[in-house]
């Protein structure tokens, strides 16, 4: 084995060391309780993502034999290793051992790489994986050693595209910056004359087919919902889009967000300054076309709507590569100095520590007001956000010690609640005791307005779950729908100590009318 494979292999175990022991301990997110229910409801897409995010969740959860916080978030843990091991060996490809060795390295530190696609069960850990595959066999295609004539591995690249697309929709912008690239550069234009590119159109199109068939049998619900996304009333401000790309640098970390943001900008003056064709030129160009296209569009658009962090992230991930050839140039020129050194291990320090103090915070509440285990109460329970992350192991336990409760849970034919995310929380608490089907009652139903039909319920008896926090006007809103509406119980839940939500139970006698509210 490579001295550079060695230390490859010691950054992927390093990482996966450290995004363990955050998966182990961090409370699930809206998002990820959200997607657990897509492993009860399979499907060949979804309302909010095509299927791979189900699947990623799913695996875990057959592979642990039960549902939970570490389950769902296990095939991540794989893909992000297996990601960083791709953009290594693109580095390697396309510049040199070192270069892919600084690119991994900065992919493993960036905060919002590491958990946006390495910790979190989220649509952004296929889509980068498969991102990468692409971008790995679009290395060897378009960069051989002997002049270049299109090959069988194009069908790969269109493949891996499509997978990438059965991720997230971003995918598609990734694809049109390879198309672009191809349109730039004078001898790799000869592509789209290739049988072997139309081939792989093909089975591109292929591999599309589950997200088609489903949208189609829905009205092309999904691609609306998230074109709607882009659209806004409000005015565009310049402020606004610098705001989004500050919000980025953070999430990003700030020695590392603003040079890979810079090194965006240096390859595009660089490659205006000299041709095009000059081979290495090429290399930068190939990936500027995946980096800047996303990275741009994104930016852009934060000065209309807000924009997620993840949402730039692919972009942010192949300029990795950029910076790291940019970094390993200077480093040849200086090659005593220590600074990219001190650079990218001070990263990492930082990061981890941060981010222990901040999983310590959400999960033990080192730093609540009142009840800090830590003696640094800093920050008022009251305000705090994290909160919000409910525990479902808390929940189940407080459940399990109430054979009242218990008993009317078993007397309920189904389960439902006000806001998406929170049946995600109540089904892996109560799963283990008394499953039962979820639906929900509110104007934002995303999948549930597509796992069952409102007169399912008629007729039937639920068990109606809320917490204080999202209550509002809830159940009095829906009383109309049910013959009555009792209150069952609360259920106080902890952290350090202090109660900082409240699980609020009721019990949905018959249901005489099918519910009405949803807006598709």
């Amino acid at each position: 084995m490579r001295a550079s494979d060695r230390w490859a292999a010691v950054i992927v175990g390093l990482s996966l060391l450290f995004r363990t022991g955050v998966a182990w301990v961090l409370p699930s997110g809206y998002d990820e309780v959200y997607y657990h229910l897509y492993t009860q409801h399979p499907a060949l897409s979804y309302f909010d993502h095509p299927a791979a995010v189900g699947i990623s969740a799913a695996i875990g959860t057959a592979l642990l034999g039960s549902a939970s916080a570490l389950s769902l978030r296990l095939a991540t843990l794989g893909i992000f290793s297996l990601a960083l091991v791709g953009v290594y060996r693109i580095g390697c490809r396309l510049f040199s051992e070192r270069v892919g060795l600084v690119a991994m390295a900065i992919a493993a530190i960036a905060p919002i790489m590491q958990v946006g696609a390495g910790i979190l069960v989220l649509p952004d850990g296929p889509l980068i994986l498969f991102a990468t595959v692409a971008a790995w066999l679009g290395a060897i295609e378009f960069f051989p050693k002997s002049p270049y004539q299109p090959s069988p591995r194009l069908i790969g690249i269109c493949v891996a595209l499509g997978l990438a697309c059965l991720s997230k929709y971003h995918a598609f912008v990734l694809g049109a910056g390879l198309v672009g690239f191809c349109l730039t550069s004078a001898r790799h234009r000869v592509v789209f004359r290739s049988r072997w590119f139309w081939l792989g159109a093909i089975a591109f199109a292929v591999c599309l087919l589950p997200l088609l068939i489903w949208n189609g049998q829905q009205d092309w619900i999904s691609l609306r919902f998230q074109s709607g996304r882009v659209e806004s009333d409000r005015f565009y401000s310049i402020g606004d889009a610098l705001l989004a790309l500050l919000v980025n640098f953070g999430y990003l970390f700030p020695t590392l967000g603003i040079p890979l943001f810079a090194s965006i900008g240096i390859t595009l003056y660089q490659l205006w300054r000299q041709p095009i064709e000059l081979e290495r030129n090429e290399r930068y160009a190939f990936l500027l076309w995946l980096s800047a296209p996303i990275v741009l569009l994104f930016t852009v658009l934060g000065g209309r709507i807000q924009i997620l962090p993840t949402w730039t992230m692919p972009g942010y991930w192949f300029a990795t590569l950029l910076l790291a050839a940019q970094v390993v140039n200077w480093w040849q020129a200086h090659p005593k100095s220590r600074r990219v050194q001190r650079w990218l291990v001070g990263s990492a320090i930082a990061v981890v520590l941060l981010s222990s103090l901040a999983v310590g915070q959400v999960r033990w509440g080192w730093l609540q007001s009142p009840g800090s285990p830590l003696g640094l109460p800093l920050i008022p329970a009251y305000d705090d956000g994290s909160t919000e992350l409910l525990q479902p192991e808390q929940i189940r336990a407080a459940i399990a010690e109430r054979p009242d409760l218990l008993a009317r849970l078993k007397a309920a034919d189904f389960y439902a609640s006000n806001q998406f995310f929170l049946p995600g929380y109540f089904a892996l608490a109560i799963d283990p005791l008394v499953p039962k089907p979820f639906t929900l009652f509110g104007t934002d139903p995303r999948g549930f307005a597509f796992w069952s039909n409102p007169e399912d319920w008629l007729g039937k008896n639920a068990v109606l779950w809320t917490t204080e926090r999202f209550q509002e006007e809830w159940p009095q809103s829906i009383e109309r729908y049910f013959e009555k509406i009792e209150w069952l119980a609360d259920v106080p839940i902890s952290r350090a100590g202090v109660p900082v939500q409240t699980i609020r139970l009721y019990w949905g006698e018959r249901m005489q009318v099918p519910y009405d509210g949803w807006p598709y």
